[in-house]
């Protein structure tokens, strides 16, 4: 029980919008319990003197009818389609239908009535409760489902997706994990750090960042997940990031806004100012230097360490790579700021280029403190991984999965050049999965791995051989 309590508690503290919607709840609970009377006044005077001019009559019942078919079709479809409500939606047909009811049966007011006992305040009730219950099932089912699809393993193609704890981590880095994360733990809090999380692309690099976070609990760091290519353009780039970091930075010091403002501003990343909001404040705005150490001060104050993630660095273009550089080494540089990028050494070479680089060093190498490389493991954890999908995709029995295992590890050498990473053997199992249900049982093992090899590294010498030219 209190295990559940507790989960539910830090659900809650995590998702912001529920404490908002609670705390709006309770300012409402205190408003009309603290001014009821007052309220009630207001109501019956403003209120009741049009709700009385309401004549029930035949036309009125037929309407009501009518409306409550519709309404009730247009709930069915909400609940089959899993319509998702907008909260605020929810919460004011909720904070609407906490008034009606309590004073439906308290005798202060007579309601019309519609049919027998039934008024037609019960339709309009009945009806708000009917998308009420509706609103949060629905949530519940999304939600639900959401779960589901994370944890619940598909028989069909297998996902490219990173592992999100140790209890996925086949290749026994969690340990590696735990490391690196011990060093950033220790970190000194007054200067700022930007470490390096380097292997080939399909080697795992997200893996491994999310094995070094689980690591940390949410009172060692306030984590901040940045993609630049999620903005619209490279020139983009810094203004999202330091909108990103100011939401960080006001839920612990009230004035950051305004002084992120001025400097992104004496960075000429924008310019949204008036004309005499620009001539009151033109004196500071241009003093970069004092409003980086403002900001360095207010990340100083913060008693966990900001620790901003920045994947797929090798995915981006020459451009957007440097504006992130630019970032890390200069205009982003604060106290008690620890940035942790990953990617491929090799392929930000080529993005940058030659002129960047040079024979002993590539050219993102002075712009991190540390560098941690991926530590390599034995190729037979590969074989086994795909040995073992390959059994339980197919169903195989005893006999069948032992000539599968033995014919993987006699071509262990073949598949290590042709299958370099575990994301070159998910494609691959996924390939081979779907030709070789079509002929199983007709082909010899061994031979129909190497087709399929020759299919998966060189498709059009494939399809030579698949012509006989």
């Amino acid at each position: 029980m209190k295990k559940t309590f507790k989960k539910y508690l830090n659900e809650l503290k995590s998702n912001k919008s529920y404490l908002q919607y609670i705390i709006a709840f309770l300012s409402f609970a205190f408003i009309m319990t603290s001014y009821e009377d007052d309220l009630k006044c207001l109501f019956d005077e403003m209120v009741i003197p049009i709700l009385s001019e309401f004549k029930a009559n035949a036309f009125s019942f037929v309407l009501v009818c009518i409306l409550v078919f519709v309404v009730a079709s247009d709930i069915k479809r909400k609940w089959s389609y899993r319509y998702r409500f907008d909260g605020r939606w929810t919460f004011v047909l909720f904070c609407i239908l906490f008034v009606t009811l309590r004073y439906r049966f308290t005798g202060l007011y007579n309601y019309v009535p519609w049919l027998w006992l039934v008024s037609y305040v019960d339709i309009c009730i009945v009806a708000g409760l009917s998308y009420l219950i509706v609103a949060i099932t629905n949530k519940i089912r999304i939600n639900a489902n959401k779960q589901d699809s994370l944890y619940t393993p598909s028989d069909g193609i297998i996902r490219d997706w990173p592992i999100e704890g140790k209890n996925e981590d086949i290749l026994d880095l969690a340990e590696e994990a735990k490391k690196i994360a011990g060093e950033i733990l220790s970190l000194d809090k007054t200067k700022t750090w930007s470490l390096a999380i380097t292997a080939q692309w399909g080697a795992g690099k997200t893996s491994f960042l999310n094995l070094i976070k689980e690591n940390f609990s949410g009172n060692d760091f306030e984590i901040v997940y940045f993609n630049p290519r999620d903005s619209k353009s490279y020139q983009t780039i810094q203004e999202d990031f330091f909108s990103l970091i100011t939401c960080v930075l006001s839920k612990y010091d009230s004035g950051c806004s305004s002084v992120m403002k001025d400097y992104m501003s004496s960075l000429q990343l924008i310019d949204n100012r008036g004309v005499i909001e620009k001539v009151v404040s033109f004196y500071r705005i241009w003093d970069k230097e004092d409003l980086k150490d403002k900001l360095k001060k207010s990340f100083a104050h913060i008693e966990k360490k900001v620790l901003v993630l920045i994947d797929d660095f090798d995915r981006l273009s020459k451009e957007e790579i440097l504006e992130v550089l630019k970032l890390i080494d200069s205009n982003a540089a604060f106290t008690n700021l620890v940035f942790l990028t990953a990617y491929d050494k090799n392929q930000v070479n080529k993005a940058l280029g030659e002129s960047n680089n040079t024979d002993d060093a590539c050219f993102v190498d002075k712009f991190f403190n540390f560098e941690f490389v991926i530590p390599s493991r034995p190729y037979s954890y590969i074989t086994n991984y795909i040995s073992d999908k390959l059994c339980s995709k197919l169903d195989a029995k005893t006999h069948e999965a032992s000539s599968i295992k033995k014919t993987l590890n006699d071509l262990e050498n073949i598949l290590k050049e042709y299958l370099p990473t575990l994301r070159d053997a998910k494609r691959f199992i996924n390939q081979f999965l779907m030709d070789y249900r079509l002929v199983r049982g007709d082909v010899k093992l061994y031979e129909y791995v190497l087709v399929q090899l020759i299919k998966y590294k060189y498709h059009d010498e494939y399809t030579k051989l698949f012509r006989k030219q």
